[in-house]
């Protein structure tokens, strides 16, 4: 019903636009001026089902006589199916002289609606708009039977891409998008490096199976005198692909150098940004003017323009600020804001006198439901929280209008310089806690953000001694609590409205009810030792999923903090690691019922260790899904695609599920009915990868699709220069045919193999050309693709039985052969005499 509110009320302003010729600024105000108006009732849908709502759409004609004022004291007057009344009322319309409300009967039969104006004078008394009520009711149907609604478009289940057709509401469901490091964890960051996040509008790839790489630095092993060492990765702090964000199928990261520079010049500023295709790598743009910190889909609603604007956000640089001592409080060097278009990179606007954002590690941001960035910024030793609301720093930057209620509102996108802090909704003064300790005066800083509540901390390096949390709505101090002496919180997670943190002292996991503070449980120890760097968690389906060096992901109940299973890593069977196990360090990252961890950890040595691998499990259960060796960063899930930087070759690696491509062949000429007949072709990869200089020259041919078993193998060969698996699963190919007859058959199935190539025999029963469809049907790597041949039966020839002799004469038939008798037996009888004059002599 919004949906067809929202469709309806942007045709109702369009056509108040078209009817409005004179803009408002041009409409002369006449003195004692009496205007007659005319009132105009709509109600849509104008048949329902019981229990449904319809909108009513209420307006005046002519509008008011400027963007200034709007009509007071509307009413509608609704006759029921059972002749009693109801007056609704009363309403103010928009500026554009138009109201609208829900209305939901109670009853079935027919109902009617009629609009009343009791009139009005603006204009200090001069114009008068003279009293009316609508000449015709809106009449409205109400059925007990349910009403059939439109059919949905329904998930696809081909390769499908970006931009996704606007009737395909459905497809909501798995085109989530990722606007931020740790998106939709409350907004929290990751292990510098280590990404992690919930995404619930994704598909998960169930497989290893790799769209393409890209290298994004020099990286691998370097060789030679080297001997093991591999080019810098930047792990820990500088890691390549970050934050990233993907919108609308494009995905956007920063350039970083291939140096060391972390301490240098502006620290951890470095401009530069590209934008590639999700599915393809495709480089889409690249500017050395961004340092990207944040994505922003604004939802702009105004009177005559409605849809979704793509921002992208850099926070300035949080190197170039100083904090400063002035008394009990700090003071911040301002920095710049800048905001780009999300489509081409082109500055939209900058904003000065920015307090610095130090990306998340000083401020939290959350979007609000029409895409809105709330930025909140806590100074403990000021005693002060301030939130930043991006629309109405928009609005005072001409930007952008949204509202109705005002003016109409144009969308303003001219660059231009304009000031942070009209953006500032409010700023709070807030109880100051301090800390003294070895470290010094210790204050509260933002940590995360769940339901309404930001929580926030006072700790130091060793130990963690307050929790306290804040409204977000008005910044009011809602609980603090102390922790317990040796309490210190090695990491955080938020969801759910609740959140938990990690004491690496007890190795536990303590969770918390957000809105009062409240302790709810404490888990089991992590294994020991290794189990006291646990970095890392993500909430999401009612669970905590934390990381941990004892080379575990550990499933929580948020609940209760019960254990519910764990996903182990493996032994280290070759002892390249001094942990026993592979370390969790990467993630987690989950979407779809899937979790993905990588093994990692904070300060790798060279050379890197070998065994570590991405782990891919089941969410509900910690059923294995699949693996794949390296060291892999994961970053962001986004349209069902898994996008990660493996730190062995600087590459960035997106996972997902990719196209085929299906040929058949069938011999071009006929065959001779009876004999066999042999339909060949091949299934192969069309994702971007199998294109790649190196793919496309070691496989000539096409990338063979392969089974979901054989995947990560497979992919290791294909894109990561290891050995051919020694067997490798084909998939199988569905033969049908339409004969001669019209009929569709199936006549087989055949699998293809490592080549990627299928052949099946078959004897053809009738004569007659044959279609032929071989079809792979797809798997959870790839989606199914088909193709069609097509070949001839000559029918068989008939039987040969040589011409028919006239038939025997009389003679023929009884003379002849007496006369034949005769002359035997006179033969005889001559033969026999002789016989016994030879004896008498």
């Amino acid at each position: 019903m919004n949906l067809q509110k929202t469709k309806f009320l942007s045709i109702l302003s369009l056509t108040l636009l078209m009817l409005s010729v004179i803009p408002f600024a041009n409409i002369p105000i006449v003195k004692a001026a009496d205007i007659k108006t005319y009132s105009f009732i709509a109600v849509s849908p104008n048949r329902i089902s019981l229990g449904e709502q319809v909108v009513v759409n209420i307006w005046l004609q002519p509008i008011p006589p400027s963007q200034f004022y709007v009509f007071h004291g509307l009413s509608v007057v609704v006759t029921k199916p059972d002749g009693t009344t109801q007056t609704l009322g009363p309403y103010t319309t928009y500026t554009i002289g138009s109201a609208y409300f829900n209305y939901v009967p109670a009853a079935i039969g027919n109902y009617s609606f009629k609009l009343t104006y009791p009139g009005e004078s603006f204009a200090n008394g001069t114009v008068t708009y003279l009293a009316s009520e609508s000449p015709q009711s809106a009449t409205l149907f109400v059925q007990q039977e349910p009403i059939p609604g439109r059919t949905e478009i329904p998930l696809p289940t081909e390769y499908w891409t970006r931009p996704i057709n606007a009737r395909n509401r459905l497809w909501s469901s798995i085109a989530g998008n990722w606007l931020i490091r740790g998106y939709n964890t409350s907004y929290s960051m990751g292990n510098s490096d280590a990404g992690k996040g919930f995404n619930p509008y994704s598909q998960a790839p169930k497989t290893a199976h790799i769209m393409y790489t890209k290298e994004l630095a020099l990286g691998g092993l370097i060789g030679g005198d080297y001997d093991s060492t591999s080019f810098y990765a930047g792990l820990t702090y500088e890691a390549k692909l970050t934050p990233p964000i993907i919108m609308d199928g494009k995905m956007y990261y920063r350039e970083y150098p291939s140096d060391f520079g972390y301490f240098q010049g502006v620290a951890g500023y470095y401009p530069g940004a590209v934008c590639v295709d999700l599915r393809t790598g495709e480089e889409l743009w690249r500017t050395d003017k961004m340092n990207l910190d944040a994505g922003q889909i604004y939802n702009y609603v105004s009177g005559n323009q409605m849809g979704g604007i793509p921002y992208l956000w850099d926070f300035g640089s949080w190197g170039a600020f100083a904090f400063f001592a002035v008394g009990p409080s700090l003071m911040f060097r301002p920095t710049t804001w800048h905001m780009y278009d999300g489509n081409s990179g082109d500055l939209v606007a900058n904003f000065t006198g920015a307090l610095p954002s130090s990306f998340i590690q000083t401020a939290a941001v959350v979007y609000g439901v029409d895409g809105t960035m709330y930025v909140y910024f806590l100074s403990g030793a000021g005693g002060w929280l301030t939130m930043w609301n991006s629309t109405k720093a928009l609005e005072s930057a001409n930007i952008v209008s949204n509202t109705m209620g005002t003016n109409i509102g144009f969308l303003r996108n001219v660059p231009g310089t304009y000031n942070w802090s009209k953006g500032i909704q409010w700023n709070v003064t807030i109880p100051v806690h301090m800390v003294m300790d070895s470290s010094g005066a210790l204050f509260q800083s933002a940590s995360g953000v769940t339901g309404n509540v930001l929580i926030a901390a006072v700790e130091s390096r060793a130990i963690s001694y307050k929790e306290i949390g804040y409204s977000l709505t008005t910044g009011q101090q809602l609980w603090v609590h102390n922790l317990d002496v040796d309490h210190y919180t090695a990491a955080r997670a938020f969801g759910e409205g609740k959140y938990a943190d990690m004491n690496p002292n007890s190795r536990s996991w303590f969770g918390y009810d957000a809105s009062t503070g409240n302790r709810l449980w404490t888990s089991d120890p992590a294994d020991y030792p290794w189990g006291t760097y646990g970095l890392s968690g993500v909430i999401a389906y009612g669970k905590l999923y934390a990381l941990s060096y004892d080379g575990k992901v550990h499933a929580y109940d948020l609940e209760t903090g019960d254990e519910i299973f764990n996903y182990y890593s493996g032994d280290d069977v070759y002892r390249e690691t001094p942990y026993g196990t592979f370390p969790f360090y990467y993630g987690p990252i989950i979407a779809d019922n899937v979790v993905y961890a990588g093994n990692g950890e904070h300060s790798p040595t060279q050379p890197l260790f070998r065994g570590y691998q991405l782990h891919a499990f089941e969410a509900q259960t910690g059923t294995p899904v699949w693996t794949l060796p390296g060291w892999h960063v994961i970053q962001a899930i986004a349209d069902g695609y898994l996008v990660s930087y493996n730190a062995e070759d600087n590459s960035m690696y997106v996972f997902g599920k990719g196209p085929s491509a299906t040929t058949a062949i069938a011999p071009n000429i006929g065959i001779s009915f009876g004999s066999s007949v042999i339909i060949s072709g091949t299934v192969t990869d069309s994702s971007a990868g199998s294109k790649q200089n190196e793919q496309a020259a070691r496989f000539p041919n096409g990338v063979p699709v392969v089974s979901d078993e054989s995947m990560s193998g497979w992919m290791e060969y294909v894109y990561m220069q290891q050995s051919c698996p020694a067997e490798v699963g084909g998939v199988p190919v569905t033969i049908d045919v339409i004969d001669s007859n019209g009929n569709y058959r199936n006549i087989g199935t055949a699998t293809s193999d490592a080549y990627g190539a299928y052949s099946f025999m078959w004897i053809p029963d009738i004569p007659g050309k044959y279609t032929v469809i071989a079809t792979f049907a797809g798997s959870e790597a790839y989606y199914g693709s088909y193709a069609q041949t097509a070949f001839g039966v000559e029918a068989p020839p008939e039987p040969h039985t040589g011409p028919t002799a006239p038939p025997a004469s009389l003679a023929d038939q009884y003379l002849l052969p007496a006369a034949g008798g005769i002359i035997a037996a006179i033969a005889i009888v001559g033969a026999v005499l002789a016989l016994l004059l030879l004896r008498k002599k």
